[in-house]
């Protein structure tokens, strides 16, 4: 709607509609001027000689309550933008299927953003009905999308699968020819790189790819350049991996969800599985990720990627009682919020680190917890993506009495002994 920048600003902002329309289209390019746009929205709504309509409408202060949700998200201002949304909730009117909606699935970030996983997918299922009352296919396509993430943020790749399947279906009655379709095949791209079925998660970036920009959202867009990094490294293809990740930073645009999951501790996590330690170190110190840093869930992927840079270098017995106070403390955390795959790596790195201190009972204590719920899920690349030091452990917890069969299921996908490079031996020389 750009013509909407030729009109003169008094008549946007005597209609408060469009100016809330063409502000929460501006974050797309310029945040600070769609955050510009609302404010003053939100003050021609008082002057009873500017505003065309009745400020006190309902529909008017809903839609003006959910684009300061989203403002507030951009902010990364949780309590903010629950409250925008519920208050945007509370006034809309039921038939405003559309931005109740819209509503619903800004408190779902607000509750992700404050590990409240459980209350962010009902208020995504809410958000979904919505959706379907107002019959739009691809507002119902992008519903299932968060609900397919959001199942992936709590460990639960079955159920993530299911809510891709159930687009599947939608997308073969009505074409694939919405926004939002191509972020469907990318989170199935995720659900095959985790279980390392490399293949099928190359083919469905692919044919995420093939859908066309127009088919992705502007703030879900570097997503798909992530996902290819993932797999790129997977691959062991780590000048593409990078590059993927450069891109990625290209493409990504500040939206409203929570940012778990930083480019740049993505890229540290990457370097340290390609032995580029020194590099990794520089990104986490960048964005001074120490031990010290409050252990919160948007915290947690950025120090657990510390944990593992710590684990590759010789450190102090000081330092092992710090890292692993650090790690049941997010593993409480996990526990309290049912997050299954959290739960699985971080109880892999307490094995690790158990492992690095010479404790050996802790190490196979843990080592079987992530096992066992590596299997109800099927985590696979999860222990695959730390290469020798987890098959080392892996091999000789297989040879003990009464080894967890899915030990030997995933050492079927590591590289033989043999075929291991000197550097990936070398990787940590704690193991």
């Amino acid at each position: 709607i750009d013509w909407v920048e030729q009109l003169p600003k008094t008549a946007v902002r005597r209609r408060p509609v469009l100016g809330i329309i063409y502000a929460l289209s501006l974050f797309a390019t310029n945040t600070n001027q769609a955050m510009q746009k609302l404010a003053e929205i939100e003050v021609s709504l008082t002057d009873v000689d500017l505003t065309l309509v009745d400020s006190s409408d309902p529909m008017i202060t809903g839609m003006l309550a959910v684009g300061q949700a989203y403002e507030a998200g951009v902010s990364d201002q949780m309590p903010s933008q629950a409250q925008h949304a519920l208050d945007g909730l509370e006034q809309l009117p039921m038939a405003a299927a559309m931005w109740r909606g819209s509503a619903a699935i800004l408190l779902g970030f607000a509750y992700w953003g404050t590990d409240n996983l459980k209350e962010a997918q009902r208020a995504f299922s809410e958000g979904l009905r919505s959706m379907e009352q107002a019959q739009n296919v691809s507002a119902i396509i992008s519903a299932l999308h968060l609900l397919a993430a959001g199942s992936i943020a709590q460990g639960r790749q079955h159920q993530a699968r299911r809510y891709c399947q159930q687009a599947s279906r939608l997308m073969e009655t009505h074409g694939e020819n919405w926004q939002g379709a191509a972020d469907i095949f990318v989170v199935l791209a995720q659900l095959s790189l985790e279980q390392q079925q490399l293949p099928e998660a190359e083919a469905q970036l692919s044919h995420a790819q093939s859908l066309g920009e127009e088919a992705t959202y502007t703030v879900t867009h570097h997503h798909w350049f992530v996902t290819m990094a993932q797999l790129k490294a997977a691959q062991g293809e780590w000048a593409a991996s990078d590059r993927m990740l450069t891109e990625a930073m290209l493409a990504k645009i500040k939206g409203p969800a929570p940012e778990v999951r930083p480019i740049p501790a993505v890229r540290a996590r990457l370097l340290l599985q390609n032995g580029r330690i020194s590099e990794a170190a520089a990104l986490l110190a960048e964005r001074r990720i120490t031990l010290a840093t409050p252990p919160t869930y948007l915290r947690e992927f950025e120090l657990l990627t510390l944990v593992r840079l710590l684990l590759r270098q010789p450190i102090q017995p000081a330092t092992h009682k710090e890292i692993q106070r650090l790690l049941t403390t997010l593993h409480d955390a996990a526990k309290m919020a049912d997050r299954r795959r959290s739960l699985a790596e971080i109880s892999l790195l307490q094995a690790r680190a158990a492992h690095a201190s010479g404790n050996e009972t802790d190490t196979f204590r843990s080592l079987r917890t992530a096992i066992t719920l590596g299997e109800q899920e099927q985590f696979v690349h999860l222990f695959v993506a730390e290469g020798e030091p987890v098959a080392h452990l892996l091999r000789q917890l297989a040879a003990q009495l009464n080894a967890p069969a899915y030990a030997q299921t995933l050492l079927a996908h590591f590289p033989k002994p043999a075929e291991q490079t000197e550097t990936a031996v070398l990787l940590d020389p704690l193991s």
